[in-house]
């Protein structure tokens, strides 16, 4: 992989950019391409330096596409160092645009096939070069204490060694599929379903199986299901939780489409919940986000996620794992880059949504039919870290105020029939 280059032009604003009052953000000098962040401005956590404020990105060839410290050039022009393979115009744009293929520049033709050809190499490679610094799943439990930490000092929920959930990237169907790839939804798909750690990376993915399968479903036939229930992927032995004296497993949270068991936590159904498990539910939904919050900005970056992929279901999945390396990648070295997208909470522990939950987002998989089974030793120990949650030891001080907030919310918008029987129980239930 030593022959890998890479060539950058940076392109004008359009005329309707233009119009639309679009702004440049990007400066170019020789070969480094500076990048301003302007999503972060007045954003009082990354303060006024100028790290916060922009970024420099070093390439092989950097070309600009208007005169100034870098040389001018058009997109074909710009294509020529790289060798044949770019100067017939071929380029990652599947990544970052609307494309279901790679296009060829406007002034050079090349046949489809080769685009077709060419990306599933490109996306092997990517994997291929990144595999073992980006994805490291761990295998001891000196690798994985450092994510159960993670959880428990940013998320506020200990012993958790990751968040787990499934997403549709949809496609054309394939030829001679029925409805395989059919999903609940009314489209086909293939399902990524994935584990992410405190910071947003993904450790551990399962890529490729038809949209018509569940999240649970794909879970019971990975390799991680049995080697969560079975001991040996290398969580650590039980130990006792901050500030207690009783030995507690260590666990992944999900949401319903999951089952309860000692390794998998979930919230408690949401229906007439006493006060205890509305805080279970909360501080499990925290830590349960980030997951949420990885799909968000994985397809934020990757917009032609979001599209149908004209592709073979092979080819969708070397795309997919080319992505989701290349989000670990930017994670490690630039993890501040889109923080102003992610969701955060306020000083009062008040929820403010990201901004990438305004734009279009990746399907759920649908939950199983059947709900899957509860087992004693998974209700035992979520009852225990309820009980843990709502005790001095490992509460947090505002819990009790989001939840007032919520309920007080719920009520003035009508939502809380306090007028009524079940509602007066809620209410009762709530205030304790």
């Amino acid at each position: 992989m030593s022959n890998i280059r890479v060539a950058v032009r940076v392109r004008p604003l359009s005329n309707k950019e233009q119009e639309d009052g679009s702004q440049e953000i990007v400066q170019v000098n020789e070969n480094v391409v500076r990048i301003e962040n302007i999503k972060v401005r007045g954003v009082p956590e990354f303060g006024d330096t100028a790290r916060a404020r922009a970024r420099d990105f070093t390439f092989d060839h950097v070309y600009d596409s208007v005169q100034g410290n870098a040389p001018c050039a058009s997109q074909a022009q710009a294509s020529n160092p790289l060798g044949p393979w770019a100067e017939a115009g071929n380029h990652l744009e599947v990544f970052g645009d609307r494309k279901q293929v790679p296009r060829s520049c406007d002034c050079v033709s090349c046949p489809t096939q080769h685009h077709r050809t060419f990306q599933p190499e490109v996306c092997q490679a990517i994997y291929d070069v990144y595999e073992d610094e980006m994805w490291a799943t761990p295998q001891t439990e000196d690798e994985w204490r450092p994510v159960a930490e993670g959880f428990g000092d940013r998320w506020n929920f200990p012993h958790c060694c990751g968040a787990i959930d499934g997403k549709h990237v949809a496609i054309k169907k394939p030829p001679k599929s029925g409805s395989l790839y059919y999903n609940y939804k009314g489209f086909f798909s293939i399902v990524m379903l994935a584990v992410v750690d405190s910071n947003y990376k993904f450790i551990w993915v399962d890529v490729g199986s038809p949209g018509s399968c569940s999240d649970a479903d794909i879970f019971n036939r990975s390799r991680l299901e049995p080697g969560l229930r079975e001991g040996t992927i290398g969580l650590p032995q039980p130990d006792s939780l901050p500030n207690d004296d009783r030995d507690t497993p260590y666990n992944m949270v999900g949401d319903d489409a999951f089952p309860l068991r000692q390794y998998m936590l979930k919230p408690y159904p949401h229906r007439h919940l006493a006060r205890d498990e509305r805080i279970f539910n909360y501080r499990c939904s925290r830590a349960r986000r980030v997951v949420e919050n990885a799909f968000g900005i994985l397809a934020n970056r990757f917009i032609s996620l979001l599209t149908t992929l004209g592709m073979r279901p092979s080819t969708v999945t070397k795309t997919v794992m080319a992505c989701m390396t290349l989000h670990n990648l930017m994670r490690t070295r630039y993890p501040n880059i889109q923080y102003a997208d992610l969701d955060r909470e306020d000083e009062q522990g008040q929820f403010i949504a990201g901004a990438w939950r305004d734009q279009a987002v990746l399907e759920d998989v649908q939950a199983a039919g059947n709900e899957p089974r509860l087992t004693g030793p998974g209700k035992e120990l979520r009852a225990y870290l309820k009980n843990y949650f709502c005790s001095p030891a490992g509460s947090v001080p505002w819990s009790s105020m989001i939840l007032v907030h919520r309920f007080s919310t719920m009520r003035s918008a009508g939502l809380t029939p306090a007028c009524s029987r079940t509602g007066r129980q809620a209410l009762a239930r709530h205030t304790q």
